[in-house]
């Protein structure tokens, strides 16, 4: 997937500006296991910095996952995850997993700087009701910071 975005001044924009963001993801599934591998990154184009109100965000679950939602935000970001989930139970309502993440990545002010790049990681348990998914999950990161989440909804 690539997603383009242009703002101008002469069609009603704050600012001149555009950006480009990348992401491609596979899955493979082998009975009960599935696995998930995603590579995602982002950047200004044109030589304009992008307002600090359209940064690129990272952090939330499976997105650096020990993180607050959109902790951290800059003009770059690399975002590389590997997840995984197993089956472990099938009932008449719906289908219990447990799973974990693997996720590296940050974002930038002035290009990307992959010696600096952030560690974070999640273990959570879903459930697929008629609602939708249904995740309990508690992410870590480097640095010490640590985040619970709650979803019904799909999550990626």
């Amino acid at each position: 997937r690539i997603d383009g975005y242009s703002s101008l001044e002469g069609l009603g924009g704050e600012a001149n500006y555009n950006t480009i963001e990348g992401s491609a993801t596979g899955a493979y599934t082998l009975k009960r296991q599935t696995v998930l591998l995603s590579l995602a990154a982002g950047s200004p184009m044109g030589g304009e910095d992008i307002p600090f109100y359209d940064n690129m965000e990272l952090g939330g679950f499976l997105n650096l996952s020990g993180l607050q939602q959109n902790q951290l935000r800059g003009q770059y970001m690399y975002l590389a995850k590997a997840i995984s989930y197993h089956k472990v139970a099938e009932s008449f309502f719906g289908d219990l997993y447990l799973g974990g993440s693997l996720e590296t990545g940050n974002v930038w002010e002035d290009g990307m700087d992959f010696g600096d790049l952030r560690v974070a990681g999640s273990a959570f348990i879903g459930y697929d009701t008629i609602l939708g998914p249904f995740y309990i999950a508690v992410g870590l990161a480097d640095g010490g910071d640590a985040a619970g989440y709650f979803y019904l909804g799909r999550t990626f």
